[in-house]
């Protein structure tokens, strides 16, 4: 009778793989959701002045702040007219994938240099998208932080996704 009652847990545990294995085919229904986390915490950072794990972006330099002062622009960072936050987006761009960057060509031109700082150091570093790596690439999730909680959630959406405990009918 075990021989039977273990043959029968194997055809169910190869079952239960096999429905995770269809659903991993499309993790778009989960990724909506991480999506929206983090660019929720990216509007964040903007709002507070933070890198998204939340260490607090370079201060300006007297100079910029003098030109800011004279065209009369906002003295916090990367707020100057608003383009670049205004474009900044994440969407999900495939099946297990999700894009995140500036879509304004205005600020397409300055992005990189505030996200990664400029050759030489002149341009600060002021991460605002949650990612790590040199300019140029190869980029990663930045998990660190304040992020790190976002990261946990992420794991957990996914895996609750993949064992089929999210409310998504087959």
């Amino acid at each position: 009778m075990s021989g039977v009652s273990a043959q029968a847990r194997l055809e169910a545990a190869r079952k239960r793989i096999e429905e995770a294995k269809a659903r991993t085919r499309d993790l778009r229904p989960t990724l909506e959701t991480i999506a929206q986390e983090i660019s929720d915490r990216i509007h964040a950072g903007f709002e507070a002045g933070t890198e998204p794990g939340g260490a607090p972006w370079e201060k300006l330099a007297d100079s910029t702040i003098r030109q800011k002062t004279r065209k009369k622009r906002s003295l916090t960072p990367l707020t100057a007219t608003g383009t670049m936050r205004g474009s900044t987006a994440v969407e999900v761009a495939g099946p297990h994938t999700i894009a995140m960057g500036v879509g304004a060509a205005k600020a397409q031109r300055y992005a990189g240099f505030h996200q990664f700082g400029s050759d030489g150091g002149k341009i600060k570093q002021r991460r605002f998208l949650p990612i790590m790596g040199a300019k140029g690439g190869p980029y990663k999730f930045d998990g660190s932080g304040h992020m790190a909680r976002a990261k946990s959630m992420i794991e957990e959406k996914i895996v609750e996704f993949i064992i089929g405990k999210s409310g998504r009918t087959r």
